[in-house]
């Protein structure tokens, strides 16, 4: 699990504090501002994930993040980084790291009028964050919020997206004490129970629900390089039986999934975003907590690694998006008929710590995201999928991304099938459907050949699940996304 000395801390100081607290404390739900003119929605609220929202005023909307750098050493959480967005996706502040990646918006992208509404909007924001009560954990991160938002007020239209550097330094750190009080909140509602096959099902709020299930493999090899490998099948569901995100580290998708895979949701941006930044809370406070949790056992290190590799994805992008922002980095979606749209992005390691010259283990990450309109250039996320293929998972500590291809818009997702069962009730696969082997054999495949077809099914294109790749062609290396 990446920052293991974090973690340590964190759990050791769960654990201390369990029978230290005595009262009741602010909860996940999000808050609502009754003394201002406008009210503040939170989607995301965590220490360590960070903390994201939206502020409405008279039917006008603006969003604000906050987060945590993910790459200090000691155990520290690292600094803040911030980013002020309207309901168009466009960036009006920013400091920290998106301070230095963040492109310049095209000239009259912000008309004049517009630097007097978002006045009005961005100092109702800051306000509201001033008076709104917060974990203490999160002081931080609301101060500064605060602080971005009353600059931008007075920036002018033609001077966005304000950068404030000075913001986000001068943000105070956070304490592991104060963090494991939070995490402690976190998981006081939350129901587990392991079934009689030993999966896992965890009852999060709202309906949410997390399935996990472990499998092993005994021809596979594992990251060690001997046979008998076992891997994690995650997979969180809202309230409408509708799959927010899934974890899947073989060919096969488990039985009784595939409804929830291919269901479509009706929700929109803030449902979303608020069930996945909920989920992504609670699942982070479990896999911090897991030691110091009566009842249910959960201190097994694949789900706990998988839990936490669900919560941080979850807790991205909960913002609206833009095409520009795309475009401006060097990347074009292109337009078409549709309100949907699929990206894939491919990660690699070497095997068993090897150079990549001698052998590549690769899995995808597969994000879905709709279009608030077939004209608009806005979008939102809708739902996550991660393909592990026979090994390490994308963002596990030793996977590195190699590359990302943002999809085009189209009529529905292209995602790859889930539609064909040996029988009814049985598990579906959702790639090739040849036995897998981890290098050259006639009549088998690899991971690198899972890949290959998951990248085909994102691009719409053709592709065999029992010849070609998947039997006769064993790449050593992981395929591009082009």
């Amino acid at each position: 699990m990446k920052h293991i000395f974090k973690a340590v801390v964190l759990s050791a100081a769960v654990a201390l504090s369990l029978s230290t607290v005595l009262q009741a404390r602010q909860s996940l739900q999000p808050a609502q501002q009754a003394a201002q003119p406008g009210s503040v929605e939170f989607f995301l609220v965590d220490p360590e994930l960070g903390l994201a929202g939206a502020y409405n005023l008279n039917g006008e909307t603006i969003y604000f993040e906050a987060r945590r750098s993910d790459d200090a050493d000691g155990g520290a959480f690292g600094s803040l980084e911030m980013r002020l967005v309207d309901a168009a996706g466009r960036t009006l502040a920013l400091s920290g790291q998106h301070a230095k990646s963040s492109s310049t918006p095209a000239q009259g992208e912000f008309l004049v009028t517009e630097g007097f509404k978002y006045a009005h909007l961005l100092e109702g924001l800051g306000r509201a964050l001033e008076s709104t009560h917060l974990h203490t954990s999160l002081r931080a991160e609301k101060a500064a919020l605060a602080t971005l938002a009353m600059g931008a007020a007075n920036t002018p239209a033609a001077g966005f997206p304000l950068r404030d550097e000075s913001v986000a330094k001068g943000a105070a750190p956070v304490s592991a004490a104060e963090v494991a009080d939070f995490y402690i909140d976190a998981v006081r509602n939350v129901a587990m129970a392991r079934t009689s096959g030993d999966a896992l099902r965890v009852d999060l709020a709202d309906g949410m629900t997390l399935q996990i299930g472990q499998e092993f493999f005994p021809d596979e090899l594992n990251e060690e390089g001997y046979f008998g490998r076992v891997g994690t099948n995650l997979m969180l569901t809202d309230a409408d039986g509708y799959a927010l995100a899934a974890e899947l580290t073989g060919d096969a998708v488990p039985a009784g999934w595939r409804g929830a895979l291919e269901k479509q949701t009706t929700r929109d941006h803030h449902e979303l975003a608020s069930e996945f930044g909920r989920a992504a809370s609670a699942l982070n406070a479990l896999a911090y907590s897991a030691k110091a949790i009566p009842g249910a056992s959960l201190s097994r290190a694949d789900e706990l690694d998988a839990m936490q590799r669900m919560a941080k994805a979850s807790a991205r992008d909960l913002l609206p998006g833009r095409d520009r922002d795309s475009q401006m980095a060097g990347f074009a979606i292109p337009k078409a008929a549709g309100i949907y749209r699929t990206s894939i992005q491919v990660w690699r390691t070497g095997v068993w710590g090897m150079p990549s010259w001698v052998g590549e283990h690769s899995a995808t990450y597969v994000q879905l995201y709709k279009y608030n309109s077939a004209s608009s250039q806005t979008y939102h996320r809708t739902g996550t999928r991660s393909f592990c293929n026979h090994g390490g998972c994308a963002y596990n500590g030793n996977m590195s991304r190699k590359c990302t291809y943002l999809g085009y818009r189209s009529s529905s997702y292209h995602i790859p099938s889930t539609t064909w069962s040996p029988s009814p009730g049985a598990a579906s696969w959702h790639t090739c459907r040849t036995n897998y082997w981890l290098i050259g054999r006639s009549g088998y495949h690899n991971c690198n050949d899972d890949s290959y077809t998951q990248v085909q099914a994102v691009h719409g294109r053709s592709y065999s699940v029992y010849g070609g790749r998947c039997a006769y062609d064993w790449a050593k290396n992981a395929p591009t996304c082009d």
